[in-house]
């Protein structure tokens, strides 16, 4: 409380990444409480429409290193509008603490858990991403500090030695059942 939060979109501007639903959803919230930049590059054209459509209300970074980007923000914002098969930006947001509000879509709810390290919204839906950036806006700094340690927290299912031990023990199931069917 006090500063504005501080939200922020990265990755290519495309038209399958909601930049649109972020800009509908944005101008229902009351910005005094809060700033949006957005870093990534698109095609020239399609670029040149998003910037006009931010006008005023999104500062532009161009491209940036995820890591720098991250240090800038409190909230990453993921506006989906097509099935994102993994959404690797969100896992790098927790690495860095940084919760993730994002649209429920294609592998990002397996990703994360509403309200432990961030807010799912359905896709599309411009009202639900405003509301999810209203309940950014109105959390303790406690309730923050909270759901941040969780994303960080989160973010250790992603590192290799663990992605290996779930390999390994996923085989050990695999091996068990073909020995179980040989003896039956």
């Amino acid at each position: 409380k006090g500063s504005p939060i501080r939200f922020g979109y990265l990755g290519v501007l495309s038209p399958n990444k909601g930049l649109e639903l972020l800009n509908m959803a944005w101008r229902s919230v009351g910005r005094e409480q809060s700033r949006l930049v957005i870093a990534g590059t698109g095609a020239p054209d399609y670029e040149r429409g998003v910037r006009a459509m931010f006008e005023g209300e999104a500062e532009f970074l161009g491209w940036m290193e995820s890591t720098q980007f991250l240090e800038k923000i409190d909230f990453l914002a993921v506006p989906s509008v097509w099935n994102e098969p993994f959404g690797r930006i969100v896992v790098e947001a927790f690495a860095a603490g940084v919760p993730v509000i994002a649209s429920a879509t294609g592998g990002i709810p397996e990703i994360m858990a509403e309200g432990r390290n961030g807010f799912l919204f359905d896709r599309g839906d411009a009202e639900a991403l405003s509301r999810a950036i209203r309940r950014a806006c109105d959390m303790t700094a406690d309730c923050y500090r909270a759901m941040s340690a969780h994303a960080l927290e989160d973010a250790g299912n992603y590192e290799a030695m663990a992605i290996g031990k779930r390999y390994l023990r996923y085989l050990g199931e695999i091996v068990a059942l073909g020995a179980r069917r040989l003896h039956s």
